[in-house]
């Protein structure tokens, strides 16, 4: 389940209620709830405001940060060792 509409349920609260304490549209809280759009950090510190904890908790998945990464640092050393031969080439 998403993260942030798990802890908009436990506090038993609407989607627009977490809008309007987080003075923002519904409609903008909505996508990002459905993961149609990331908030910027501005956003996101007050969506967690709004639910009454901290934007770690309901914006990062801790499996998923191990996960991604580890696949950034191989991406981000192959892309190093590309980028080091076409510049000697």
């Amino acid at each position: 389940m998403n993260l942030l509409k798990q802890r908009r349920e436990e506090l038993q609260l609407t989607q627009r209620q977490v809008a309007e304490r987080a003075e923002m549209s519904t409609h903008t809280y909505q996508s990002y709830e459905m993961g149609l759009r990331v908030p910027n950090v501005y956003a996101a510190i007050r969506i967690a405001n709004a639910l009454n904890t901290l934007p770690h908790k309901v914006f990062i998945n801790n499996c998923n940060i191990t996960h991604d990464c580890s696949q950034e640092k191989r991406g981000c050393k192959n892309e190093r060792t590309n980028s080091k031969k076409s510049v000697s080439l």
